[in-house]
């Protein structure tokens, strides 16, 4: 469950961000770093939450999302980039996830897999609708692009991070895309 802030939705959004991080580093071991230290010392790390990843914008704009996962223990998840939002209430939360992925579409994310966590009552009733609207487009660029209710999350990721008995591997993010 997501903790819950003291403030509007952005104190929220930010607490969900939290409770992701805290999901890879306590349950995976990820450390967690900030992109600007992160960039000049890549080598020194296998398993790395990185924080505040730049982005160039389909506007041009300079963007930054919550995280980009670095792995070499878990190749499913390496090079994932992560997206949180978070809404309880009407708003303007629910146009950032096209603007998320407008920028996956032209390709403004150099990671293959892109992970979309949806928080709050309001986002997680849409979140059906949001993988019809957005995963399947998403897919024809060579991209794999998962759509998530936060609640569901440590469950997508066990499965991510575990190898599947019959076929000896892991499973993948374009494997999930099939079942949503």
């Amino acid at each position: 469950m997501v903790s819950k802030g003291t403030g509007g939705d952005t104190t929220r959004n930010n607490t969900l961000e939290y409770d992701v991080c805290n999901l890879f580093k306590n349950t995976y071991n990820f450390s967690i770093e900030k992109h600007s230290i992160f960039k000049n010392n890549e080598s020194q790390y296998n398993d790395v939450i990185v924080k505040n990843v730049p982005y160039k914008s389909i506007y041009e704009n300079n963007g930054r999302t919550e995280f980009s996962l670095k792995s070499t223990t878990y190749p499913t998840l390496n090079n994932t980039r992560i997206e949180c939002k978070f809404q309880e209430k009407s708003g303007s939360t629910q146009d950032k996830i096209s603007y998320f992925t407008d920028n996956a579409l032209f390709d403004r994310f150099p990671e293959k897999n892109l992970l979309l966590v949806l928080g709050g009552d309001k986002l997680e009733k849409i979140t059906d609708i949001c993988r019809k609207l957005h995963c399947k487009r998403i897919s024809n660029i060579d991209k794999t692009l998962l759509i998530v209710k936060y609640t569901d999350l440590r469950n997508i990721i066990t499965t991510l991070t575990t190898i599947d008995p019959q076929t000896g591997k892991y499973t993948t993010f374009k494997d999930l895309l099939q079942h949503c």
